[in-house]
Parts: C-alpha cells; structure tokens; sequence
C-alpha cells in the first residue's frame, strides 16, 4: 500500500484499500464505482477475477497483483519458488515430519502454496498426512488454536510450513502454551517477512515478498494503462528466501520417532 501510494502521489491520484475477503458483492462495488466515475482505477490483488461482463467494464482500468489473467496486465508472484525454497529448507535440515497451517481463502495463491507442499513432500518420499495439514483464517487466535490441534497429536510435527507470517505468529503463541522451544523443539517457516517476521522471537524464516516495489510497480502499470490502454501481459515478482532464527535441525529422539 505504502508503494503505491508514494507511486500515485507523484501523479496527483490518491488511493483507497478496500478488503474484499473474496466476497462475491465486490464485483457489484466495482461496476458502481466505474459508473459513478468515483474511482478510475483498480489493483486487483489476489482475489478470483470477475465474470465476463465486468470483466470488459475492466478493460484498460485494471492491473492483477498475484494472480494472472490474460485480459489485463498481470504482475505474478513467484509463488511456486518461495514455497519451494521454504519447503526444501527444511527438508535440508532433516525434517520429516513436517505440517502445513494453510490460509483458508480459496484463491490461486493459495493453492500454489498447498500444491508446492504436496509436490515437495511427495520427492522427497514421504508420505502426505492428512494429520498433518490445518486450516485457518490469516488470523492470530485462529492460527494458534489450529496449531496446537496440530501439536496435539499423538506424533507431532517437527516443522510447521505457514501461508502467512501472521499465521506463523500463531504457531510461536500455540508453542509457547506447550511449553515448546522455536527452533530446538519446532522450526517455524512464514511467507511475506512483514513486520510481524522481525517482532517474533526468534525472528523467523520466512519467504520475503518485496512489497513495497510490488505496490510501487503495480501502481505505476496502472497509471500507464489509463494513459494508453496496455496490451496484456505478465511480469513476474521475484521473491527471496530469508533464514533466520526460528528454524533448525529436528532433534535426535524427533529424527529416531
């Protein structure tokens, strides 16, 4: 948001963020808003695109974050590498045992993450758990209370894989209730490394998305295509991979389980 922002202020535009939650009425928002000439543009960010009519009402006045279409410009996240590098870490550091809190929004990005942990796990010659796999809200008491669902079995994970940082923050709470030490007793991998990434003690590994340069270019692709309609096309988004304190080898008697 704040990328944007400083984007658009450079032309005189101002921004306004509106959270979706994926509801379906949004599309309805949208269509008044281009009629009433109320707002000239749209950064459509991770959310299942509209149907074909408004698609078309669309056309030349948006920009898809995260996601792809090929009606529009398309800025695509690199997803499958960000959860591949964070499941290969800990892999790399001899997990076996290793769970997935999965945000329950049902949109693309998502589900690469979901696919990327199955694919990840099934290379590796492990078995996929249905025990071993959660779902929350990307929300702090949602995330802990599915954590310590998942903590609670009778062979617990010894890594949990998150969807979000947030989500992340979850499992410290859920460890920290049983009494369970972030990385000698559970590692903790995230994906975004926001603020809440650097808060958490230890700070956590986590995939590192560049936000702001994500709502600067966003931004920029917008403005252009009210200026000259652009013909669509995809950029992708590189993301890191940050190691820091919250992951580590399981321990031996976690290894010889």
């Amino acid at each position: 948001l704040q990328g944007a922002e400083q984007a658009a202020r450079l032309r005189d535009y101002t921004v306004v963020q509106v959270s979706t939650g994926n509801d379906a009425d949004w599309q309805q928002r949208i269509v008044h808003a281009l009629a009433t000439h109320s707002i000239d543009g749209f950064i459509l960010c991770s959310v299942d695109l509209p149907e074909t009519a408004h698609m078309e009402l669309l056309r030349g006045n948006a920009v898809i974050v995260d996601g792809y279409s090929p009606e529009f410009p398309s800025l695509l996240l690199d997803i499958e590498y960000g959860a591949s590098a964070a499941m290969g870490h800990l892999l790399g550091l001899g997990h076996r045992r290793i769970a997935h809190l999965a945000a329950h929004i049902d949109v693309e990005t998502f589900r690469v993450r979901q696919r990327v942990y199955e694919r990840m796990l099934s290379e590796a010659g492990i078995a996929l758990r249905a025990d071993y796999q959660a779902t929350a809200g990307v929300d702090l008491e949602e995330s802990c209370r599915a954590a310590l669902d998942l903590l609670g079995r009778p062979e617990p994970p010894t890594a949990i894989f998150c969807d979000d940082d947030l989500m992340a923050a979850g499992v410290y709470q859920a460890a920290r209730k049983l009494h369970l030490r972030v990385p000698d007793d559970l590692s903790i991998v995230g994906f975004c490394d926001g603020l809440v990434a650097h808060l958490l003690d230890p700070a956590l590994t986590t995939v590192a998305i560049p936000m702001q340069e994500l709502g600067r270019r966003a931004m920029e692709l917008l403005l252009a295509g009210l200026e000259t309609e652009l013909s669509p096309f995809v950029e992708t988004i590189s993301l890191d991979f940050v190691v820091r304190g919250s992951t580590a080898r399981p321990r031996e008697d976690a290894l010889r389980g």
